[in-house]
Protein backbone atom coordinates (compact mmCIF):
# COMPACT_ATOMS: atom_id res chain seq x y z
CA UNK A 1 0.00 0.00 0.00
CA UNK A 2 0.96 3.46 -0.78
CA UNK A 3 0.97 6.40 1.10
CA UNK A 4 0.07 10.33 0.11
CA UNK A 5 -0.73 13.24 1.43
CA UNK A 6 -3.42 16.13 0.00
CA UNK A 7 -3.45 19.57 1.13
CA UNK A 8 -7.12 20.12 0.49
CA UNK A 9 -9.37 19.22 3.79
CA UNK A 10 -11.20 16.12 1.79
CA UNK A 11 -9.11 13.13 1.74
CA UNK A 12 -8.23 11.52 -1.87
CA UNK A 13 -8.31 8.21 -2.31
CA UNK A 14 -7.23 5.63 -5.59
CA UNK A 15 -7.60 2.60 -6.36
CA UNK A 16 -6.52 0.81 -9.25
CA UNK A 17 -6.47 -2.30 -10.25
CA UNK A 18 -4.38 -2.78 -13.90
CA UNK A 19 -4.20 0.22 -15.26
CA UNK A 20 -7.64 1.33 -14.15
CA UNK A 21 -8.04 3.96 -11.51
CA UNK A 22 -11.21 5.12 -9.54
CA UNK A 23 -10.56 8.29 -7.26
CA UNK A 24 -12.33 8.89 -4.12
CA UNK A 25 -13.17 12.19 -3.12
CA UNK A 26 -13.90 11.20 1.06
CA UNK A 27 -15.50 14.97 1.98
CA UNK A 28 -17.29 13.28 5.06
CA UNK A 29 -20.36 12.66 4.99
CA UNK A 30 -20.21 12.25 1.22
CA UNK A 31 -18.01 10.72 -1.43
CA UNK A 32 -17.73 11.05 -5.04
CA UNK A 33 -16.45 9.03 -6.81
CA UNK A 34 -14.73 9.57 -10.09
CA UNK A 35 -13.51 7.43 -12.98
CA UNK A 36 -9.79 7.99 -13.72
CA UNK A 37 -6.71 9.63 -11.21
CA UNK A 38 -7.69 12.81 -9.97
CA UNK A 39 -4.84 14.51 -7.24
CA UNK A 40 -7.15 17.15 -6.56
CA UNK A 41 -10.43 18.68 -6.17
CA UNK A 42 -9.96 20.96 -8.48
CA UNK A 43 -11.03 20.01 -12.57
CA UNK A 44 -13.28 17.37 -11.45
CA UNK A 45 -15.17 15.59 -14.33
CA UNK A 46 -19.04 16.46 -14.14
CA UNK A 47 -19.88 12.38 -13.69
CA UNK A 48 -19.90 10.48 -10.60
CA UNK A 49 -21.44 9.00 -8.45
CA UNK A 50 -21.97 10.32 -4.36
CA UNK A 51 -22.88 8.87 -1.87
CA UNK A 52 -24.29 10.16 1.25
CA UNK A 53 -24.49 9.28 4.65
CA UNK A 54 -25.87 10.90 7.85
CA UNK A 55 -22.75 10.62 9.85
CA UNK A 56 -23.58 10.69 13.44
CA UNK A 57 -25.74 7.15 13.40
CA UNK A 58 -25.15 6.31 9.71
CA UNK A 59 -22.63 4.41 7.52
CA UNK A 60 -21.18 4.01 3.95
CA UNK A 61 -20.24 0.94 2.78
CA UNK A 62 -19.73 -0.61 -0.69
CA UNK A 63 -17.32 -2.35 -2.80
CA UNK A 64 -16.00 -1.68 -6.34
CA UNK A 65 -15.97 -4.27 -8.68
CA UNK A 66 -13.10 -3.66 -11.59
CA UNK A 67 -14.26 -5.55 -14.40
CA UNK A 68 -12.46 -7.17 -17.65
CA UNK A 69 -13.71 -3.87 -20.09
CA UNK A 70 -12.33 -1.65 -17.68
CA UNK A 71 -15.45 -0.56 -16.42
CA UNK A 72 -16.22 -0.14 -12.54
CA UNK A 73 -19.34 -1.16 -11.04
CA UNK A 74 -20.20 0.22 -7.71
CA UNK A 75 -22.10 -2.30 -5.43
CA UNK A 76 -23.67 -0.16 -2.20
CA UNK A 77 -24.45 -1.90 0.62
CA UNK A 78 -25.33 0.82 2.69
CA UNK A 79 -25.82 4.14 2.51
CA UNK A 80 -27.42 6.75 -0.45
CA UNK A 81 -25.30 6.53 -3.96
CA UNK A 82 -26.64 7.82 -7.35
CA UNK A 83 -25.28 8.27 -9.99
CA UNK A 84 -24.52 11.94 -11.77
CA UNK A 85 -23.75 12.22 -15.40
CA UNK A 86 -23.53 9.17 -17.91
CA UNK A 87 -20.31 8.10 -18.17
CA UNK A 88 -20.77 4.77 -19.54
CA UNK A 89 -16.89 3.62 -17.42
CA UNK A 90 -18.70 3.87 -14.09
CA UNK A 91 -21.66 1.66 -13.42
CA UNK A 92 -24.25 1.80 -10.35
CA UNK A 93 -25.89 -1.54 -9.13
CA UNK A 94 -28.18 -0.50 -6.87
CA UNK A 95 -30.76 -2.92 -8.35
CA UNK A 96 -29.27 -6.11 -6.86
CA UNK A 97 -31.52 -8.30 -5.09
CA UNK A 98 -30.93 -8.78 -1.66
CA UNK A 99 -30.83 -12.72 -2.16
CA UNK A 100 -28.23 -12.59 -5.54
CA UNK A 101 -26.21 -10.18 -3.15
CA UNK A 102 -25.70 -12.53 -0.63
CA UNK A 103 -24.97 -14.98 -3.27
CA UNK A 104 -22.42 -12.97 -4.67
CA UNK A 105 -20.65 -11.88 -1.67
CA UNK A 106 -20.75 -15.33 -0.61
CA UNK A 107 -18.84 -16.33 -3.85
CA UNK A 108 -15.98 -13.65 -3.00
CA UNK A 109 -15.46 -14.25 0.21
CA UNK A 110 -11.51 -13.81 1.18
CA UNK A 111 -10.67 -14.11 -2.58
CA UNK A 112 -11.58 -10.18 -3.85
CA UNK A 113 -8.97 -9.96 -6.33
CA UNK A 114 -10.15 -7.53 -8.18
CA UNK A 115 -12.63 -6.14 -5.67
CA UNK A 116 -12.27 -3.55 -2.83
CA UNK A 117 -14.45 -3.13 -0.34
CA UNK A 118 -14.77 0.94 0.98
CA UNK A 119 -16.40 1.87 3.89
CA UNK A 120 -16.83 5.75 5.89
CA UNK A 121 -14.17 4.00 8.37
CA UNK A 122 -10.81 4.13 6.54
CA UNK A 123 -9.03 1.57 8.93
CA UNK A 124 -11.79 -1.04 8.81
CA UNK A 125 -11.69 -0.74 4.78
CA UNK A 126 -7.77 -1.32 5.05
CA UNK A 127 -8.33 -4.27 7.39
CA UNK A 128 -11.00 -6.23 5.60
CA UNK A 129 -9.13 -5.79 2.28
CA UNK A 130 -6.39 -7.13 3.74
CA UNK A 131 -8.02 -10.04 5.15
CA UNK A 132 -10.03 -10.55 1.74
CA UNK A 133 -6.39 -10.35 -0.06
CA UNK A 134 -8.09 -7.54 -2.57
CA UNK A 135 -5.38 -6.88 -5.16
CA UNK A 136 -6.65 -3.48 -5.79
CA UNK A 137 -4.08 -0.86 -4.84
CA UNK A 138 -5.49 1.51 -2.85
CA UNK A 139 -3.55 4.72 -1.88
CA UNK A 140 -4.16 6.49 1.24
CA UNK A 141 -3.70 9.83 2.70
CA UNK A 142 -0.40 9.60 5.58
CA UNK A 143 -2.65 10.23 8.46
CA UNK A 144 -3.92 6.75 8.41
Amino acid sequence: MLLTSCSNSSKIIHYQYKGVVITRVNGYPKDYFYYGKFDNTKNLPKDYILSKFSGFDGLMSAFLVFKKDKTVEIIPVADDFTKIGDNASLKLNSEIENIDFIHWRDSTSNNLDSIVEVSDDLKLEIARNKDGRSKVKATYDRSL
